[in-house]
């Protein structure tokens, strides 16, 4: 048995599977995504994803290298956009 913090209520453990899922399925439906994929990036900075690229092969932009994957940190973005306005 497990008992539920927010609500005191027992949980059997054959339903505490499915409340952790429904738990972190309402946790992700409401935090913004910090960490975007090459695409998201690319349309929140209003350029191609080729674009994109070449400024990661030239380290001209944060990146956060997860295995082979790049993803790009929205405040690290936010940042970069500023230090580069004219």
């Amino acid at each position: 048995m497990h008992n539920d913090q927010t609500t005191g209520k027992i949980i059997h453990p054959a339903g505490l599977r499915k409340a952790c899922r429904q738990s972190i399925t309402q946790w992700k439906g409401t935090m913004e995504q910090r960490l975007l994929q090459i695409i998201d990036a690319a349309v929140y900075l209003g350029m191609s994803k080729g674009a994109l690229y070449q400024l990661v092969h030239r380290k001209h932009i944060p990146v956060v290298r997860i295995g082979r994957a790049l993803r790009f940190d929205k405040e690290s973005l936010n940042r970069w956009i500023a230090e580069h306005q004219n």
